[in-house]
């Protein structure tokens, strides 16, 4: 079924994003700021951002054991309403945005973001099935130095729309989506 994929790079001249960040409630907003997981899996399961999927837990449970290839930065999972027209699917959505654990090598070499992104693109085309996914991969700059980093690494986030014939379809579609994204961040 139908995958659209991309893959965007952000300029690497201006971090989007330094690490730590606070809570942000204001116009809106639901983002309650980093909490460092990295050798605490038992705090993942305390996420609010991750609390409508069980499989976006489970990725942050895998990817706060204290020997993971990377850690989590941020997340979000929601539901969508279908919009109003009369054959719109139900969506949900989301993110999950997270860098190499090793800030002085792999976060900060571009190639190994690059090569993550098309890897996962492979694996997602392998397991699609019936499923419609619409991913784009955005490669930015952090800073790391409020977390013990040598300055400016490249962070990955993994941005996600699916669509199914029930919103009950789409969640797990979501689910099946991430515990890819699962496998291809835990081998």
């Amino acid at each position: 079924m139908p995958l659209y994929f991309d893959v965007e790079q952000e300029p690497d001249d201006q971090p989007a994003l330094s690490l730590p960040y606070i809570q942000d409630f204001e116009n809106g907003r639901t983002n309650h700021g980093i909490r460092d997981l990295r050798g605490r899996p038992d705090l993942a399961s305390t996420i609010p951002e991750a609390a409508r999927s069980a499989a976006l837990t489970e990725l942050l449970v895998a990817l706060a054991q204290p020997s993971a290839k990377y850690f989590t930065i941020g997340c979000l999972f929601v539901k969508l309403p279908p919009v109003d027209e009369a054959d719109a699917d139900d969506q949900a959505a989301g993110y999950i945005q997270f860098a190499y654990s090793d800030l002085k090598w792999e976060a900060t070499d571009l190639n190994c973001q690059l090569t993550f992104a098309a890897a996962f693109k492979s694996r997602l085309e392998q397991s699609i099935g019936s499923d419609t996914w619409k991913v784009v991969v955005a490669i930015g700059t952090i800073s790391t130095e409020g977390i013990g980093g040598p300055g400016i690494a490249w962070s990955i986030s993994v941005e996600f729309w699916v669509k199914g014939e029930s919103l009950d379809d789409a969640c797990h579609s979501a689910d099946r989506l991430l515990r890819v994204l699962k496998a291809m961040c835990t081998t």
